[in-house]
């Protein structure tokens, strides 16, 4: 993975903007092309195990457009007792629409790929692959799918505006803050009760005497 220099807007932003080892050529489909094949040693599949509980998500650029995609997966099951399972994405579907010359939409799906297990520490038999000696070995492969759109070049911001990543997790963050606000709420409103009683009782001594 090559690095690219930042901008000071950039760096500001957090961003660590790489050359990816993807390789996609214009209009050209690719099916299931290996990436890599990595040995993760048991620190790394926790890590991983970890960023993908904080719902850790990648984001490419093709062509000045951004797409976005989760790392991972992971499902939740039971309440008491807890548990659920993690799951790394090993392969990714390009899918990418373009008018002419031009590169009109792009993003990344993983709707028909099974995420590949990641159980807590190495040294298993995950997926049906053999792990030994504490580290876990998996391949990364991904699928480029070219679709021709009618779009004009100069309206493709609208595409991309029509779009959008991020809807669940915007609505996590105000169900959150809603139910601070009604924590909030409730608090003061028992705090007042109490302080009026107190006030009443010490305005009742005062009137006696």
């Amino acid at each position: 993975v090559h690095h690219k220099s930042l901008s000071l807007g950039e760096v500001l932003d957090g961003d660590r903007m790489a050359e990816s080892l993807y390789h996609i050529r214009f209009r050209e489909n690719v099916e299931k092309k290996t990436l890599c094949k990595l040995t993760l040693s048991e620190k790394q599949v926790d890590e991983l195990r970890e960023a993908i509980e904080e719902l850790y998500y990648f984001e490419f650029v093709l062509d000045d457009i951004p797409f976005w995609g989760f790392v991972g997966y992971i499902e939740e099951s039971g309440f008491l007792p807890h548990s659920h399972k993690v799951g790394l994405w090993t392969h990714l579907d390009f899918n990418i629409e373009y008018n002419s010359d031009s590169v009109i939409f792009a993003n990344v799906s993983v709707k028909d790929v099974k995420p590949f297990p990641l159980e807590e520490g190495a040294g298993a038999a995950v997926g049906g692959v053999g792990v030994g000696g504490g580290s876990l070995t998996v391949t990364h492969t991904y699928s480029v799918r070219w679709y021709e759109s009618n779009l004009p070049s100069a309206r493709r911001a609208e595409r991309l505006r029509d779009y959008s990543f991020f809807p669940k997790t915007l609505e996590i963050h105000w169900l959150s803050i809603i139910n601070s606000l009604v924590l909030v709420v409730l608090l003061l409103g028992f705090v007042i009760i109490i302080l009026m009683r107190v006030l009443k009782n010490d305005f009742a001594r005062l009137v006696r005497k």
